[in-house]
């Protein structure tokens, strides 16, 4: 159970006339469209339920080593989103998105929606008599969303006498993500598409400590997926970064300097630059890349 957030109820109906890319449009590329964004009035509360069946091993004759398999499976009705992660693609995939597109409006209907918006953009002065479509992308609850897929991770830790060494790896397999925008409109499967979870994602860590020193890294992959927004579709090459981490915690028994430690970060030390999707308003997906390149940050913690 998720009740609707103060700040989604609260949140303001914006009209918006903006050339959306179209591939019905005559003459192309583009139809001059009314967006209705912003949020429905009347929300209800989302609901949930979730099942997982996991499988944990710690072979005898490596007690330092764990294995952990889950499968889950999450059902959500009366989703509180909008139908789409962003309405620059609804036309392009109007099969999915027919009962939040109106073709061919009337002018009357046209300035009725304008006039009951809390807001109206016009950035490309588009004539309002030349208004083609209306596509609502308001927050509302959609009927149904179910996700499936599996999680698997490793850990494993080894004492030395140069240290302990650890070694970590986390990875999702996502085997579906559907979702049912209305009662009678059919499930779509989006995972694996642009502003939606890709199929794989990985993580693996890395870390060694020897008494109060440790150094850690990490490498975060993101697999390839569909770009849905632009026709014909594309793929969106994988992504990877790798995050690296150095730390040094002062005894405990220093009366001055006990529980202080200084650590230093470097987020995506490789500067990768997240990959571009074509379509985007930003140019890149913000749900599976982060707009910051090379990130270095320091650190210091006192604990009494």
């Amino acid at each position: 159970f998720n009740a609707p957030s103060l700040l989604t109820m609260a949140t303001p109906t914006q009209a918006v006339v903006f050339p959306l890319q179209d591939p019905l449009a005559t003459p192309g590329p583009t139809t001059p469209s009314l967006l209705i964004l912003g949020a429905e009035r009347g929300l209800d509360a989302e609901t949930g339920r979730s099942t997982t069946v996991g499988l944990d091993i710690r072979p005898a004759g490596v007690p330092s080593l764990q294995l952990s398999l889950t499968y889950f499976e999450t059902r959500y009705s009366g989703r509180i989103q909008a139908p789409a992660p962003t309405f620059i693609g609804m036309l392009i995939n109007e099969h999915d998105y027919a009962d939040f597109i109106t073709r061919d409006p009337s002018l009357d209907v046209v300035n009725a929606l304008i006039a009951g918006s809390d807001s109206f953009l016009n950035p490309f002065s588009i004539p309002i008599d030349a208004v083609e479509a209306i596509v609502n992308d308001r927050v509302q609850n959609v009927a149904a969303i179910e996700v499936r897929g599996w999680d698997f991770s490793l850990d494993y830790r080894r004492n030395t006498r140069h240290g302990v060494f650890a070694i970590g790896m986390a990875a999702e397999k996502l085997d579906a993500f559907e979702q049912r925008l209305t009662r009678t409109s059919e499930r779509q499967d989006v995972s694996n598409t642009v502003f939606n979870p890709p199929a794989w994602k990985l993580r693996t860590d890395f870390s060694w400590t020897l008494h109060n020193f440790s150094v850690s890294s990490a490498l975060n992959y993101v697999d390839s997926y569909v770009n849905t927004l632009i026709a014909p579709f594309e793929s969106v090459p994988s992504f990877a970064t790798i995050d690296l981490r150095c730390s040094y915690e002062f005894d405990a028994s220093s009366r001055i300097l006990g529980g202080l430690t200084l650590a230093l970060s470097a987020i995506n030390v490789l500067d990768e630059a997240p990959p571009r999707v074509r379509g985007a308003l930003a140019g890149y997906d913000a749900t599976n890349a982060s707009p910051f390149e090379r990130l270095v940050l320091a650190q210091v913690r006192k604990r009494w």
